[in-house]
């Protein structure tokens, strides 16, 4: 059964109350068309809740925690307008609703990252330093000019001036959202005529595979990238020190870094940043997984610190494990099926002396390793293991199976 402006629907099978006089019966029911709007992120398809949508000039509904709203029409082209916070003056199209099946319309987010410094105290008398900054907000930019060099999941993206950053609306092929990879490479600022350059910046502004969406984080609040400064005399040289795994680029924590009479201890987020004045120094590096990164206990190096600017220095560490294997104690147990344990661990240090090798080997899910690259032999002791560096962004120890050689090792 058709009709002009309702949807088709198939007639019930039996028709024989019509034999009935005056009776008539429910053959069939014709639906009204309707429309599906939706309102999501172009980063990751976030969905965001409480966008108006107007249908020829008439308030139909907002978005719900999905992202979406319905509503029923009549057949026909129907101006619909989007209001957001976000979409400034809003969002508005022609839409052709049929009689067919539901129509369906996406309308994403724009995608306007500012990046800005505000000036910060500085920790050393006769130097300037700013925080650079990140938002979704124009009106939280600040005046002071920036140039910076992003790196994202497909190349380079420069920074120039007060406007947006030129991101692309929308990158295929990457998981979660890929706007939350973006690294600062580079950046600087200008303050009273001075030149500011990178001396602590941090690479990592947002938690990489974080479950939220970082434009939807950038909407509630600035995150910071780092910082930038600028030395005016010898007491602003320095080193800046940057340790991070092969694995996934993350900075090492608990790494002790002895420069002179400054030490330090380095934390999750961020490296280290050391002032001494210009010349020739000695610095020595520490960590309880250093042995296994670096096949050795510490490291001692000759520094030459330039005046009046950063030194960097940058290590990445190998990612190795130990696999090793403890037998339950019968005696003081006192019952026989208890199960042997595999332990895996970073720092020899860690190991019991009644650990055992383990006959087995490790296997690395990742379809971009070769067969001889994602599976690690056990069997000729406790290691370390050093793990191959997988091509994406996820730690290859989260992909990391431990899979036994015999049926009772």
């Amino acid at each position: 059964v058709k009709l002009e402006g309702w949807r088709p629907a198939c007639v019930l099978p039996s028709l024989a109350q019509l034999c009935r006089p005056r009776v008539p019966i429910h053959v069939a029911t014709l639906e009204p068309p309707s429309l599906q709007v939706s309102f999501v992120t172009p980063c990751c398809g976030t969905s965001i809740p409480g966008a108006e949508v107007w249908v020829d000039s008439v308030l139909r509904g907002a978005t719900d925690e999905n992202g979406a709203m319905e509503c029923c029409l009549p057949v026909g082209q129907r101006q619909v307008k989007v209001l957001h916070p976000w979409l400034g003056a809003g969002w508005d199209q022609v839409v052709e609703v049929t009689t067919e099946m539901t129509s369906g319309l996406q309308v994403f987010a724009p995608l306007e990252i500012f990046a800005f410094c505000t000036e910060v105290e500085a920790p050393m008398p006769g130097t300037k330093r700013c925080e650079v900054q990140l938002t979704a907000e124009k009106t939280a930019v600040s005046a002071l000019p920036f140039d910076g060099v992003f790196v994202g999941p497909k190349g380079n993206i420069d920074a120039r001036g007060p406007g947006p950053l030129p991101l692309p609306t929308k990158i295929e092929g990457t998981e979660g959202c890929w706007l939350s990879k973006l690294r600062l490479q580079d950046s600087s600022v200008e303050i009273d005529g001075q030149r500011l350059v990178p001396h602590f910046t941090s690479l990592s502004w947002y938690p990489a595979g974080a479950p939220k969406c970082a434009l939807v984080e950038l909407h509630q609040r600035s995150l910071s990238l780092g910082y930038v400064g600028s030395d005016v005399d010898s007491s602003g040289s320095g080193v800046m020190v940057m340790v991070t795994t092969n694995c996934c680029g993350v900075f090492l924590p608990g790494l002790e870094v002895s420069l002179g009479a400054e030490k330090e201890t380095s934390g999750p987020d961020s490296p280290l940043w050391l002032p001494c004045v210009a010349g020739q120094h000695k610095l020595s590096m520490s960590h309880p997984a250093w042995k296994t990164m670096f096949r050795d206990e510490s490291k001692l190096l000759n520094v030459f610190v330039r005046d009046c600017s950063s030194t960097p220095l940058a290590l990445e560490g190998e990612v190795a494990l130990y696999i090793y294997i403890t037998e339950p104690d019968l005696e003081e147990s006192g019952c026989e099926d208890d199960p042997a344990m595999v332990w895996a661990c970073a720092d020899f240090s860690q190991i019991p002396d009644e650990a055992k090798p383990f006959a087995g080997h490790l296997a690395v899910d990742d379809p971009a390793l070769s067969a001889d690259e994602a599976r690690i032999s056990t069997a000729d002791g406790m290691g370390p293991f050093t793990l191959p560096r997988c091509k994406g962004p996820d730690c290859v120890i989260a992909k990391v199976r431990v899979e036994c050689d015999t049926k009772d090792p």
